[in-house]
């Protein structure tokens, strides 16, 4: 289900935003009815950052199907929730579909979009702790870890990850890639979905997160600010937004950063190949005066090291790389060299 659920936030939901209508991505970024926001709807710099917040949702799923088996009264008594009408049949017929492997990767993709998009879209008049959805919302304000409820300077980037899921899947939900061209009335039903399911303010999931997310950065703006990074008594532990990272990976995290950025220089930027024979230069020999301003003086002159670049030519007119740097007349790319 990962895997599936993967290809459909990131090869639909966030790769359609890019033949999204800027408007609909301006009020897509916007919890307000009546204001577009003033930075479209899209990608996160980092793509970890939403491999993060689609783990949330994954989560969520996983959640449910766990729990299916078990009828509304043993549920509510055992877990405080109950599904509404067509929520646990839309799930069972997933875990069905889930189960067989000759099931097309592009039907289950549309089945969990539209399995998720009813719980964004679910009415919530009473008690909103009887949404499955709002229910697993305080069950992530938990730490199981320490036992005790996540901080608001915390807590807040959960709910912000996870309505940006939220988001992302009902826009395409509400307008799909494939189909949104030849809509005719695009607007209108973008509309009709956003104002009911995606702004603050509403008997919904989203508008209850909204309004958590809200007190939340309230709450973590009175107490003041936290660090961000803490350390172990023992030292073998890093904190990071509350999460421990073991030194260990730290250290290994560093030294294949080290190894990607000198395979990196050697074999793209250098142009070596073949039996090249790597060489060190120990920096802390390297001369480089950073007072020298004057056009003409750099380290490479006192160093020794000039002349160096005819060698790295070479390399690159005798390299596979060579078709690379090439157009399609057989003339160098001069810009690109």
């Amino acid at each position: 289900m990962a895997a599936a659920m993967d290809r459909l936030f990131f090869g639909r939901c966030i790769d359609g935003l890019k033949s999204m209508p800027l408007m609909t991505r301006l009020l897509l970024a916007s919890p307000h009815q009546l204001d577009a926001h003033s930075r479209p709807f899209g990608p996160l710099q980092e793509k970890t950052s939403m491999d993060c917040n689609l783990i949330y949702w994954t989560q969520f799923l996983c959640y449910c199907l766990n729990v299916l088996h078990l009828e509304g009264a043993e549920l509510f008594e055992k877990h405080g929730f109950h599904f509404a009408a067509g929520q646990k049949e839309s799930l069972g017929k997933l875990w069905e579909h889930l189960q067989n492997e000759d099931w097309l990767e592009e039907a289950l993709e549309e089945e969990l979009l539209q399995v998720s998009a009813s719980f964004w879209m679910q009415q919530l008049q009473g008690d909103p702790f009887a949404s499955p959805l709002w229910h697993f919302v305080g069950v992530l304000g938990i730490d199981g870890g320490l036992g005790q409820f996540r901080p608001a300077h915390l807590f807040t980037y959960v709910l912000a990850g996870l309505m940006y899921v939220g988001r992302a899947l009902l826009g395409e939900w509400a307008i799909p890639t494939k189909d949104w061209p030849e809509m005719e009335d695009l607007g209108e039903r973008f509309a009709h979905v956003r104002d009911a399911w995606l702004c603050k303010a509403t008997y919904s999931p989203m508008g209850y997160t909204l309004s958590l997310l809200l007190y939340g950065r309230a709450v973590a703006k009175q107490t003041g600010s936290r660090l961000m990074v803490l350390w172990s008594k023992t030292k073998e532990l890093m904190y990071f937004m509350g999460k421990p990272i073991p030194m260990d990976d730290i250290q290994s995290m560093v030294a294949d950063m080290t190894v990607d950025a000198e395979d990196l220089l050697w074999n793209v930027l250098m142009f070596k190949e073949g039996e090249d024979v790597r060489f060190k230069i120990l920096l802390a020999d390297i001369e480089d005066d950073l007072t020298h301003t004057q056009r003409g003086k750099s380290f490479i002159h006192s160093n020794g090291l000039a002349g160096k670049e005819v060698e790295m030519l070479e390399d690159l007119v005798n390299g596979r790389q060579r078709q690379e740097f090439l157009d399609k007349n057989g003339q160098w790319k001069w810009g690109c060299i």
